[in-house]
């Protein structure tokens, strides 16, 4: 009885494994990537449903793997669309998976390369092109600001187009300086001025210690990775990018009149025979005895004797309107022109930009000029160039970081208000008399 037991246990078993065996098929294939059709090594591949059934694609792209008949491959890679297969019987799948642009943003430049985010323990920050050009700016280091925690952007001064200061977690180095260094397709440069904020597809921040261990002592004070946009595999796409807009002085002082001053001046002297002048005779030969004296380089007073003079009496300037403009213009204008082929890229962009100061006689224009392809030869072997044109040009008026006597808003804030913008001609040739 036992040996009939034993017998019928092994036969059941034999038949069960055949069972098995019939039920499971063989599939083999290549993964490639749909942008450029070339091969994905490491891809995941796994048996749903099934627990502990998978394999990974070799250097090639390929892959061999035993499914049960009726389960599904499910084929995973990061930046990709995750593709599920049914399979049915033993046969050679071949897949294409496609980039995911929501999985893109979650990977980001380290200086190393490339890593996501979830994997990521350093501090880094990533702006997009979009919110960099959400700021009409004349540069980077412009847009940047309030773009990015732990990153101080402070404008040095209210110029057209002059650059800003960017301390990244404050203030701490080696080098005796506090800015951080730009790291432009690897290249790294402590000028940014030349590049276009519309050229920029993203722009990473390295905020921590880890950055000195790619760039050394430079990257003390922090690393701005900055990628340019490339062409894409595709038809040519051509991108108008243009905006103006106008700016004016956020505040006004508010400063004494002309009669105001006047009699603040004879209330501070407190001299008696002066408050009797200017009562008896009036503002303009107070002004001509007890300010403007003698001197050959002031106009003939206006007096009955000289009835052609300059009548300060009646000249009310307002120098914070004079050196200020009412409407100065921004305006830029970008044009691009990018695509290519699975082995050729392209792009070329063209841009302008122009900008009137707040403060009259000052502006900023720079036309810039950027080109860059790549040419695939074969598979360990791409060129290709990365070239950049900009000029610029503009005129600063000075300002209060110069001295007080040579500033343009501090003049303006110390000019008397009796004095006219312009003289007429010949009105300085005679000194002024009270004889």
């Amino acid at each position: 009885m036992n040996y009939l037991r034993k017998t019928f246990s092994v036969i059941l078993f034999i038949l069960a494994a055949q069972i098995i065996s019939a039920q499971t098929v063989k599939v083999t294939g290549v993964v490639t990537a749909a942008e450029d059709k070339l091969p994905l090594p490491g891809v995941s591949i796994i048996v749903t449903g099934v627990t502990g059934v998978g394999t990974i694609t070799d250097l090639d792209g390929k892959y061999s793997i035993n499914v049960p008949e009726g389960k599904s491959l499910s084929f995973r890679y990061v930046g990709y669309k995750q593709q599920n297969i049914v399979v049915k019987q033993a046969s050679v799948i071949n897949v294409v998976l496609e980039s995911d642009s929501k999985m893109l943003d979650e990977v980001v430049a380290i200086g190393y390369g490339t890593m996501k985010k979830s994997d990521l323990t350093g501090s880094v920050t990533s702006i997009k092109s979009d919110a960099l050009q959400k700021t009409p700016a004349a540069g980077l280091d412009q847009a940047l600001q309030g773009r990015a925690a732990g990153v101080t952007v402070n404008a040095n001064s209210g110029q057209p187009g002059a650059a800003a200061s960017i301390k990244i977690r404050g203030i701490g180095t080696v080098m005796g300086g506090s800015d951080p260094i730009y790291v432009v397709d690897g290249m790294i440069t402590t000028n940014i001025s030349f590049l276009n904020p519309n050229d920029i597809e993203a722009t990473e921040v390295l905020k921590d210690a880890s950055a000195t261990a790619i760039y050394g002592s430079r990257g003390a004070n922090g690393v701005i990775l900055v990628t340019t946009r490339k062409g894409k595999e595709g038809k040519t796409n051509i991108s108008l990018n243009v905006y103006a807009g106008i700016q004016n002085r956020w505040k006004k002082l508010d400063l004494m009149h002309r009669d105001e001053i006047a009699k603040t001046l004879i209330a501070l002297n407190n001299i008696t025979s002066e408050k009797n002048f200017f009562k008896n005779y009036g503002f303009n030969k107070w002004l001509g005895a007890y300010r403007l004296g003698n001197s050959p380089y002031y106009p003939t007073l206006k007096s009955d004797a000289n009835p052609t003079g300059i009548d300060y009496a009646n000249i009310e300037t307002d120098w914070q309107d004079e050196v200020f403009n009412e409407n100065a213009l921004i305006q830029n204008y970008h044009i691009s022109f990018d695509g290519g082929t699975a082995n050729d890229r392209y792009t070329i962009s063209a841009g302008y930009f122009n900008q009137d100061g707040t403060i009259i006689g000052s502006n900023y224009e720079r036309f810039t000029f950027r080109m860059n392809s790549s040419h695939k030869m074969n598979k360990w072997l791409t060129i290709g160039e990365n070239a950049s044109f900009n000029f610029s040009t503009g005129r600063n008026a000075m300002n209060n970081n110069s001295s007080p006597g040579a500033s343009v808003l501090s003049a303006a804030l110390a000019m008397a208000p009796w004095d006219p913008t312009h003289y007429g001609v010949g009105m300085v040739t005679n000194p002024y008399s009270m004889v």
